[in-house]
């Protein structure tokens, strides 16, 4: 079940915003995610009582990352930041951030593993970079931050419920040949950072498991930053959610 769970995943924090002015996505939908259901399984995150011990250690200050990166965050201590974006998210007990390797061992670029040019190139060439993945112990609950670079640098903040009514339908497609079942994908609101945010809101079943997802897209400069919150009940989504919030 992780193995599948991790792959449905990694195809919603893979299908970002950024990803509907590619006309490849419309006729190539299963190459999206970059793998299939032969993704290695990572280890389980740590149990919550080590939440804290997740924290970044002198090799990755060495490297850079505990600073910002262009449009790319990092995680200082238990807390994400991004300073490009604005935001920030501190865990719930019995939630973790996966490793960067974890993150590569199932075919996604993490950001914490490559320098500010690297990540230039990776979004202009059109590739998504995850800047964090979060899970319960269970891997049954989980927060995606995906970072991807519109084709058109104009875009705005205003223009995203029009695209989010265009990315529906693409995003129903993909998850029926994934094989869901009873699948409802939406455009809808929810609560992020104290007020009503469009969003894409996605519920249906897969391997016998009922999956919930919510999708909110944050744009800037022509960069974009997809956060996907999946849970198996709305209020885990909602409670899950409520725990971004501005930058200090």
């Amino acid at each position: 079940m992780k193995k599948k769970f991790l792959t449905a995943l990694l195809i919603a924090a893979t299908l970002c915003l950024s990803a509907c002015s590619d006309e490849e996505v419309f006729t190539n939908p299963d190459e999206l995610s970059g793998q299939n259901e032969e993704a290695v399984v990572v280890e389980e995150p740590v149990a919550s009582e080590d939440v804290e011990t997740i924290s970044v250690d002198d090799e990755q200050a060495e490297n850079g990352s505990i600073r910002q990166r262009g449009v790319a965050g990092y995680v200082d201590g238990s807390i994400y930041r991004n300073e490009f974006f604005g935001i920030q998210y501190s865990p719930a007990m019995g939630y973790a951030f996966l490793s960067a390797d974890d993150i590569e061992k199932i075919g996604n670029l993490s950001s914490e593993l490559l320098d500010d040019e690297s990540i230039k190139e990776s979004l202009e060439s059109g590739q998504t970079v995850i800047d964090f993945l979060l899970t319960d112990v269970l891997m049954q609950n989980s927060v995606t931050c995906t970072l991807g670079k519109m084709a058109d640098d104009s875009f705005t903040t205003e223009e995203i419920e029009a695209r989010i009514d265009e990315l529906v339908p693409v995003l129903t497609q993909v998850y029926e040949s994934k094989g869901f079942e009873n699948l409802i994908c939406e455009h809808s609101e929810i609560t992020f950072l104290e007020k009503e945010t469009p969003c894409i809101s996605i519920s249906g079943s897969f391997s016998g498991t009922d999956i919930k997802m919510v999708q909110i897209f944050l744009v800037k400069d022509g960069y974009s930053a997809t956060i996907t919150v999946q849970a198996d009940t709305d209020e885990k989504i909602s409670t899950l959610t409520s725990v971004f919030s501005n930058l200090e």
